[in-house]
């Protein structure tokens, strides 16, 4: 990039200076829309003004000349006679694209956006309902594998003596579940020899020196990733910055190195709108520099043990009763955080925690042990965070075409050679009258919606009469 503006330059983005033009089907040049609203013409996705008129300069980039006879506009900047495209899509070979003027137009209005949560999901319904092959059914892909609603990982760092790794892998072994341990060069080689010698402990990368690596320079960083790979002699999956500080450089080396996620950015929107409750491929960006990386963000609870219980290693005395107060606050934050934030959404929740805290008595197990029996009960997919990383990055290569016939529709699936999903699931909103497929399938009712799943590999088809 050189950093030219090719609006000024050129006075508008065309097909010789923006490849999207033909994509689009329009020119654009930059106009003050002082005086504009955006009206929506007959879609009813948000019945009328979508954005009250402009009472001050406000300069926007904007369609001034529709070269495509297959553009059809959804809304229109209006200023008396003047009209202008602001959302429309355009047809493109087999495809489709759909162009706003602005991301708030798309945007939450609870966060700074214009269009309501109901005026979003409208909009996506319109775009699936435009689609001829979706008319005659209507599915998703589900987040997680076996027709599970939600996930949920245990993630740790290694603080902790002889006695409280003993409790932690007791628990584990006894939940049959398998916990994510991000080590650094602390470890004594007692700690050393317990982590390794579990089986339901998975070890990952907490860098070498576990201090506060956000404002580290390149070579600083990478000399931790390194250093701690060679102390330990191998080649981690993850990596979990100290204190949950993400650095630039370390986001960029790790990404080079091959690994496949990390999880430092605690998620909260119970209060506020922090990380996610959904895996995502991170984007990091310094000056005019922009990248999207393979690396895979797996968020944790924004609040961790030590939040609650951090008092037994700064105060002499951490009595019991102060601890049953401690552990009804963690064990409502863990209960609130699964239902507002991840059940409603089927999501994914990482617990992050230590066996200093978690682990300090059997009180302070009690939020975690509790939390897991609640779970058992609400279709949770109990796994971790090697096996999320997994599944979620089967599905990013996962495409499914749709072919009807009468009323039949196949969905055949598309995946790289010697891939396959297990426990890909289909989910729909009325139940298949028959279901022919070259795997076995599963069909499950939650909640009025039906779960197809099984294990695909690619050409795999599955024939639907609805």
């Amino acid at each position: 990039m050189d950093e030219t503006d090719r609006v000024n330059d050129k006075s508008e983005l065309n097909r010789d200076n923006w490849k999207l033009s033909d994509v689009f089907g329009i020119k654009m040049k930059e106009i003050d829309m002082n005086g504009f609203s955006i009206e929506e013409k007959d879609a009813k996705i948000w019945n009328g003004t979508i954005k009250e008129k402009n009472v001050e300069d406000e300069w926007a980039l904007v369609p001034t000349e529709v070269f495509s006879d297959k553009v059809k506009v959804i809304a229109e900047w209006i200023r008396g006679d003047e009209k202008y495209p602001a959302i429309f899509s355009n047809e493109l070979g087999k495809g489709k694209a759909y162009f706003f003027s602005s991301t708030y137009l798309l945007h939450p209005s609870n966060t700074g956006g214009i269009s309501s949560i109901e005026q979003i999901e409208n909009f996506y319904e319109y775009v699936l309902n435009s689609i001829n092959s979706f008319q005659k059914i209507e599915f998703e892909i589900n987040p997680w594998p076996f027709a599970k609603t939600s996930a949920f990982c245990i993630s740790l760092n290694s603080k902790g003596n002889p006695e409280q790794y003993k409790m932690i892998t007791d628990f584990l072994n006894n939940e049959k579940l398998t916990a994510t341990v991000f080590i650094d060069s602390s470890l004594s080689q007692d700690q050393k020899n317990i982590l390794e010698q579990n089986g339901n402990l998975t070890l990952q990368s907490g860098l070498f020196s576990g201090t506060d690596l956000s404002e580290t320079e390149y070579s600083g960083v990478v000399r931790e990733i390194l250093m701690n790979e060679q102390l330990y002699g191998r080649k981690f999956n993850g990596l979990r910055f100290p204190k949950g500080k993400v650095n630039f450089w370390g986001l960029i080396y790790a990404d080079e190195k091959g690994y496949a996620y990390e999880s430092s950015i605690g998620t909260d929107q119970l209060m506020g709108f922090e990380g996610a409750v959904f895996p995502y491929n991170i984007s990091v960006s310094q000056n005019s520099f922009y990248k999207s990386l393979n690396l895979l963000e797996i968020c944790p609870a924004g609040k961790t043990d030590e939040d609650f219980f951090g008092k037994s290693e700064s105060e002499k005395d951490y009595f019991e009763e102060d601890q049953r107060k401690d552990a009804q606050l963690f064990g409502n934050y863990l209960n609130d955080f699964y239902h507002y934030d991840v059940q409603k959404n089927n999501g994914l929740m990482v617990y992050s925690g230590s066996p200093q805290y978690t682990c300090f008595s059997e009180i302070t197990m009690q939020p975690l042990r509790k939390l897991i029996d609640s779970l058992k009960a609400m279709n949770c997919w109990m796994t971790s965070l090697d096996e999320v990383t997994s599944f979620r990055n089967k599905l990013r290569d996962l495409s499914v075409e749709v072919n009807v016939s009468g009323n039949e529709t196949d969905l055949k699936i598309i995946l790289p050679a010697e891939t396959e999903i297990k426990g890909l699931t289909f989910k729909f909103k009325s139940k298949p009258d028959k279901i022919k497929s070259s795997s076995n399938t599963d069909l499950k009712e939650i909640n009025g919606m039906y779960y197809l799943s099984g294990d695909f590999r690619n050409g795999d088809i599955i024939s639907l009469t609805f």
